[in-house]
């Protein structure tokens, strides 16, 4: 646990794997405060655990237990258990994981509690739990809590509006006030309910955080009301009030978030508009001498000051500066924007920052204002409420900005804090952290009591900033506002579902078909139809019945055989940290195959001269609706294009009638994962023996007599009939090869110098990803993806290439090595995703198939392909249709010719085109946007489109490789 580097055979989830960025690996200084930060951990749990269990809070001081307030039972227990399983505190973890697993029952819990307490910090403390850990008990106990509060939403007065309190045990929810509900409370539960749906798999609780997103609306001017009557913005309560602070912070932080853990691109404009609605109604302002704070506005009055809760828009701007989709059409990824949200992130840090500083004991006070009239420093001023009371907000944004920046001023902000903490809020009874009452007064009173959020996020943040960035990377964790890790969608490997892709969403389906397939006008399709009825199974079957011979069929125009691949490089230098070999290892590359015969001709011819052996491995059912599918590779094998790679496939059956029985039928990526453990059981049963892929090739065996002195050298295979009655000293001579496994799909085709380097140059941690292009169907562009290695965008962190040694060790206790998608600890750049390949057969067997397929997908694919039918009977615009980027995916898309322009970090590594398609463009005229006639009537091709052949050239500055001479080593 906590943050020691990630093997591949780590039980342990919570790094995640990724390189370290260069400079930010913890020096001995920031190990030494981390540390300090992890004791303070263990005297705060110990406070709570030794005078307090099972209550929600402790009083550090006295030594009591508090189980007040709104909160349910436990509070502190499931609030920072997260905490402790991050900074490895295993013994503590254990004993709240054991009293969540049988004492937890929230049925038994007589007061009312928080909706909105409930939800972030008991839901999205259990939800990153079990993201973290995948231990059942989390996500059994999470959504039990998320059925018991659904009682909040079903009423009649504001249906969709979540009620603030709720009995647990009664199940009845309640007012606070008839008049109004809490801009922050009934925005901030969307994080948490939607990751609630995709790992249950229940979809009620997604399905009433999005309508309620969806709805809630400025009230004018493009502000948000802090207090909402109803989902109409023109009905609102007698008061208004405009803040991000109290009452409105965590809405705008869910805003955001919504986008870089979901993809709600809605949710990001929002949000983009909410932070324009501060700057043109003037409340971002700049105090005489010279802060930057964000007023509040109460009953339409404007007032100079900040919460210490509004202190988190610092690190909500810095974050969010990151994510601005329009930034990547300018240089450096920077948009005005982003430049904009982040010097104000930085402002308003350093202003948080001096509510620190300028008090006696260094910590900040929860309020703090600025005049209007007075030009010294005296115009920050504190003024209210002098308490502290060990929140977090400020913290968060300097371990936010710190990740962003890079800065080192944010890490001595931070040491400052919790030197502040342990001097002042310290109680010497239990050992345990009080807030105190007047921060400018080094003599303060302690309040007695020991918030659950000290634990859940001000001592994890201040853990995390003096922490490798891997950890909890946030280019793969979202932090609710609890500070309670969640993974990013499409990205995140700790996803414990795969998630559907953003192209398919939503996807409920709940009633039938609405269009009559049987009436789809293909001829054989519909004869077909008609001896079968209207099953979808059948359906979908006859579909790729109907369309076989055009799927294996050979391209019309023939091979260009004139044209070669690039001679072998001469010479190699290693990539940093890499290492060169002094032994070439054997390569092995599972390719799992279903209906992209063309890229498996471009994938064989762009590695053959490379690779050892090809596995092609075939299910026997489709990933929609597991329908049984026709093998391809026994239909293909001998046709010319294949016959020559024929002496290195091994072609493997992946008999996955099992998943025909699977609970949900259409569960996205069940099959998949199913179909990755079969894959790598059938590979060990090769390999076990074949011993094709062996570590090490034993040469011979030197025996050296303890008797007479005299020396021996027996070959491998007589040593057995080598028998001494006195001791022997036996030395080894091996060639070490550490042979690789690739693991990805037919289309996901890396480039040949990737392989190379893998060839002759050892890496110093794997598995590694090849970071491939994704021109989404059309090489003049490139594709933001979903699964992108760290840095490179433009990039899909597919195939996946491990160390046989390593991924056997990693095969244990049901898991198994495949593709890491972008998560692996290193990664090289170059190759091609030919996935989307416009011609038109595999599209459509394609579209109905695929994993994030559904009934209602199914029925309007149909539909579309009948009204193409009918309009054009070469289905040439049907072609350029299905080809083309999908709207929702069009924010995502660049022209490659403006990425080389803009000089796109490693552009120029990761768009390579596979020399055999170069070599063949008009024999895949798809890829070009033009039709191709395979099974029509011959049409004459359009002109090329004027697509540069020097895009895709090689890097001047690319290091050629030379295979180097195996050379015999010694192991001791």
């Amino acid at each position: 646990m906590g943050d020691t580097q990630v093997t591949e055979n780590n039980e342990q989830k919570i790094v995640v794997l990724g390189e370290t960025k260069e400079g930010r690996d913890p020096d001995p200084k920031m190990r030494r405060r981390r540390d300090t930060i992890r004791r303070m951990m263990v005297d705060a749990w110990g406070a709570y655990r030794y005078f307090a269990w099972g209550d929600n809070h402790v009083r550090p001081c006295s030594g009591q237990g508090d189980s007040g307030g709104v909160f349910g039972p436990g509070a502190t227990i499931v609030d920072a258990l997260d905490t402790l399983y991050i900074m490895g505190l295993e013994e503590q973890y254990e004993e709240g994981k054991d009293w969540i697993a049988n004492q937890l029952v929230f049925e038994n819990y007589p007061n009312d509690v928080s909706f909105f307490e409930m939800t972030i910090r008991y839901l999205g403390g259990l939800l990153a739990l079990y993201s973290l850990t995948n231990d059942e008990v989390f996500l059994s106990t999470a959504l039990s809590l998320g059925n018991k509060l659904l009682p909040v939403f079903q009423h009649e007065s504001n249906p969709g509006l979540p009620l603030p309190y709720i009995n647990l045990q009664t199940g009845i929810a309640t007012y606070r006030n008839e008049n109004d509900f809490i801009l922050s409370e009934i925005g901030t539960l969307n994080l948490e309910f939607q990751y609630l749906s995709d790992a249950s798999g229940n979809a009620m609780f997604s399905n009433l955080s999005r309508f309620l997103q969806e709805n809630i609306s400025p009230w004018k001017n493009g502000l948000y009301n802090n207090f909402v009557k109803a989902l109409n913005p023109m009905i609102y309560p007698i008061r208004n009030g405009v803040s991000m602070g109290a009452y409105g912070d965590s809405f705008y932080e869910y805003l955001l978030k919504s986008y870089v853990m979901l993809g709600d691109a809605e949710a990001l404009n929002a949000y983009h508009a909410a932070i324009d609605s501060f700057y043109k109604n003037n409340l971002i302002k700049k105090s005489v001498s010279g802060f930057i704070f964000i007023s509040e506005m109460f009953d339409d009055i404007v007032y100079n000051k900040m919460d210490h809760l509004a202190c988190c828009a610092a690190g909500m701007l810095a974050l969010g500066s990151q994510h601005d989709p329009t930034a990547l059409t300018y240089k450096k990824r920077q948009s005005p924007r982003a430049i904009r949200d982040l010097q104000l992130a930085k402002e308003l840090a350093r202003t948080c920052h001096e509510n620190y500083v300028r008090t006696e004991t260094h910590l900040g006070s929860e309020i703090f204002t600025f005049s209007h009239y007075n030009v010294t420093s005296e115009d920050f001023v504190i003024t209210q409420d002098f308490a502290y009371k060990l929140r977090p907000e400020v913290v968060e944004s300097y371990f936010v900005l710190w990740r962003v920046t890079g800065d080192p001023i944010y890490r001595e902000w931070a040491w400052e804090v919790a030197l502040a903490i342990e001097k002042h809020c310290k109680c010497k009874l239990t050992g345990g952290y009080s807030g105190i009452s007047d921060v400018r007064n080094a003599s303060s009173e302690k309040t007695d009591f020991q918030e659950s959020f000290f634990l859940a996020e001000t001592l994890k943040y201040l853990y995390l900033i003096f922490s490798s960035d891997n950890l909890l990377d946030l280019n793969l964790w979202v932090f609710n506002t609890e500070a309670h890790p969640l993974p990013i969608r499409n990205v995140n490997p700790n996803n414990q579902v795969g998630f559907q892709n953003i192209i398919f969403m939503p996807i409920i389906t709940t009633g039938k078909l609405t269009t009559d397939l049987q009436k789809f006008n293909w001829d054989a399709f519909l004869d077909y139809n008609k001896a079968n009825g209207s099953n979808i199974d059948l359906v979908i079957s006859g579909l790729i019945h109907i369309l076989l011979p055009y799927l294996i069929q050979e391209p019309l125009h023939p091979t260009n055989k004139s044209c070669f691949p690039p001679p072998p490089p001469s010479n190699i230098s290693c990539p940093p940290r890499f290492h060169k070999r002094s032994t070439v290892p054997k390569i092995g590359v599972m390719l799992q195959f279903g209906f992209d015969v063309d890229s498996l001709e471009i994938h064989l011819n762009e590695l053959y001269d490379n690779v050892d052996k090809f596995f092609i491995l075939e299910s026997t059912r489709t990933h929609f609706r597991t329908v049984r599918k026709p093998l391809l590779w026994e239909r293909v094998r001998l046709q010319p294009r294949f016959q020559k790679f024929s002496d290195k496939i091994i072609p493997f059956t992946l008999d996955d009638a099992e998943s025909a029985h699977l609970s949900e039928k259409v569960k996205t990526f069940a099959l998949e994962s199913l179909q990755e453990r079969l894959r790598w059981e059938k590979f060990l049963q090769w390999n076990n023996s074949t011993r094709f892929f062996e570590d090490h090739d034993l040469l011979e065996i030197t025996i050296i007599s303890t008797c007479d002195d005299s020396m021996t050298v027996w070959e491998v295979s007589n040593v057995e009939k080598w028998l001494l009655s006195c001791g022997v000293s036996i030395e080894r001579y091996c060639r070490v090869r550490s042979n690789y496994a690739g693991f990805g799909d037919v289309d996901e085709v890396p480039s040949r110098n990737t392989i190379l380097i893998l060839k002759h140059c050892d890496l110093p941690v794997n598995p590694v990803d090849i970071g491939i292009w994704f021109p989404f169907g059309n090489i003049a562009t490139a594709i933001r993806t979903d699964f992108p290695v760290p840095g490179y965008p433009y990039t899909l962190g597919d195939p996946t290439y491990w160390k046989l040694s390593t991924a056997v060790k990693f095969s244990t206790n049901g898991k198994f090595p495949s593709r890491m998608r972008g998560a692996s600890p290193i990664a090289l750049l170059g190759g091609m995703h030919l996935t989307h390949y416009g011609y038109l057969p595999h599209q459509i067997v394609k579209r109905f198939t695929l994993s994030e397929s559904s009934l209602d997908y199914v029925s309007k694919m149909a539909a579309k392909i009948k009204e193409s039918v009918d309009r054009d009977p070469d289905l040439v615009e049907l072609e350029k249709d299905f080809a083309a980027m999908p709207e929702v995916f069009r924010h995502r898309m660049s022209n490659l010719t403006e990425l080389y322009e803009i000089d796109e970090p490693g552009i120029r590594q990761i768009a390579v085109l596979p020399w055999f398609y170069n070599c063949n463009r008009e024999r895949y005229p798809s890829w070009e946007g033009r039709h191709d006639t395979r099974g029509r009537r011959r049409r004459s091709h359009a002109a090329a489109p004027p697509y540069a052949d020097a895009f895709y050239a090689p890097p001047k500055d690319h290091q050629k490789l030379a295979p180097l001479p195996p050379k015999i080593c010694r192991r001791q």
